[in-house]
Order: C-alpha cells, then sequence, then structure tokens
C-alpha cells in the first residue's frame, strides 16, 4: 500500500500532469494570498483573495476525485471541468464544516493561555487536541461520501462507519504526518525563491500521496459511503 502510494503521482503521464497542475494551483494560490496580505486593510486585498479561491477549489477538487476512485480506475487525470469545481466546493464545504469544532477549541485554547485560566489551562490543550484528532480522522470518510454521493452523504453518520480498522488508521497516520510535514515546510520557506517552488511542488506530492493512501485505507477497511 505504501510503495503503491508514493509511486502513484509518477505513475504515468496523466499522474505527472496532474501534480504539476497542482503545484502550479498552489503556487497561484500563495502568490494571491500573498498579495491580499500586503493589501490588507485595504479593500483591495479582496481582489487577490478572491483570485486564490478558483485554484483552491480545483485542487481540492482533485484531491476529492483521488479519494473517490478505487484500485481498479488506476491514476486520475486532472480535468478543468464544471464536476471538478462542484467536488471541489463540497471538500471544501464538507472540510470547513468538520474543521469547525476543532478550530473553536484551538481558539478557546488561546483564550485560556492568554487569560491565565488556571486549571483550564491544563485541560484546554489536551481537549484541543483530542477535537483536532478527532474531526481529522473522519474528515477523509465524509469527504469521500460526499463525493460519491452528494453533500448530504458527507454529514451521515452511517459514512462514518468501520473507520475503527487498522488499515484505515495506518494509512490515515501515514497520510497525516505526510500533509502535516508538507505544511510545516512549506510555511517555514521563504516566499519568491526557488526552493519555494520546489517544495511547492513537494506540497502537492504530498497531498496527493495522502489522498491515495487514505483511499487505499478505506477499501481495505470495506467502508462504504452511506
Amino acid at each position: 500500500m505504501l510503495a503503491e502510494s508514493f509511486r502513484y503521482p509518477l505513475a504515468d503521464s496523466d499522474a505527472r500532469d496532474a501534480v504539476a497542475i497542482c503545484s502550479g494551483l498552489v503556487l497561484v494560490t500563495l502568490l494571491s494570498l500573498r498579495a491580499a496580505r500586503a493589501l490588507w486593510p485595504d479593500l483591495l486585498a479582496l481582489v487577490p483573495a478572491a483570485l486564490a479561491v478558483g485554484p483552491a477549489v480545483l485542487f481540492a477538487g482533485y484531491l476529492g476525485r483521488v479519494l473517490g476512485g478505487d484500485s481498479a480506475t488506476g491514476t486520475v487525470a486532472f480535468s478543468w471541468s464544471a464536476r471538478s469545481v462542484r467536488l471541489g466546493v463540497r471538500v471544501v464545504v464538507v472540510a470547513a464544516v468538520y474543521l469547525l469544532p476543532a478550530v473553536a477549541a484551538l481558539a478557546l485554547t488561546a483564550f485560556v493561555v492568554l487569560n491565565g485560566g488556571g486549571m483550564l489551562l491544563t485541560l484546554a490543550p489536551t481537549l484541543a487536541l483530542l477535537v483536532t484528532v478527532a474531526a481529522c480522522y473522519v474528515l477523509p470518510a465524509a469527504v469521500t461520501a460526499a463525493g460519491r454521493n452528494g453533500l448530504r452523504s458527507g454529514f451521515r453518520r452511517s459514512s462514518l462507519d468501520r473507520l475503527a480498522n487498522g488499515s484505515y488508521f495506518f494509512a490515515w497516520t501515514v497520510a497525516t504526518a505526510l500533509v502535516v510535514s508538507a505544511w510545516s515546510l512549506l510555511t517555514a520557506a521563504q516566499s519568491a525563491t526557488p526552493a519555494a517552488v520546489a517544495l511547492v511542488v513537494v506540497f502537492a506530492y504530498a497531498h496527493v500521496v495522502g489522498a491515495r493512501l487514505v483511499r487505499d485505507g478505506l477499501e481495505r477497511s470495506r467502508w462504504e459511503p452511506a
């Protein structure tokens, strides 16, 4: 499972082209957000911020297609179709809803730390960690369900069954480590440098590998969307 997933983004010309396009989409998104940050608080900052939405949604849509495939379909070619945009919107919406409790828990932790919350100072970080891990653990299954059967499927309790499985846990753990490492490296890199551009490619590659890993984990756990 591991070897196949790491080879997946380079398996054929369609997969390599998809990684290249995804890298370009990530780069455009980052440059647009950088421009928005430079213009803030001027209202003109909304223009590059809005321009960042399209590439981000297309990238999310491709990851959703990789997650929603199966071992019989082979590699997934990138598509500029309206279907990819719709799928990307589903991925973003489901991710936003499932990660909202984690964001709220982290915000609460920051509030407690800044205000010296006594006993809560011990409990809040632990609570935030548990909520974040739980949200991230079920998120891939919810995204896959939404991609296959529609947005409502991603929010059904039955779409989250059979996730207490060794194959899925292993795939999710490796995929999470890859994605978190990619985000950390990209955040630490200096912008507008060759190293940053190379890390954008690594970032896209790591996300595609992670999506393929989780897909294999879901298949091996015999998970089915509601």
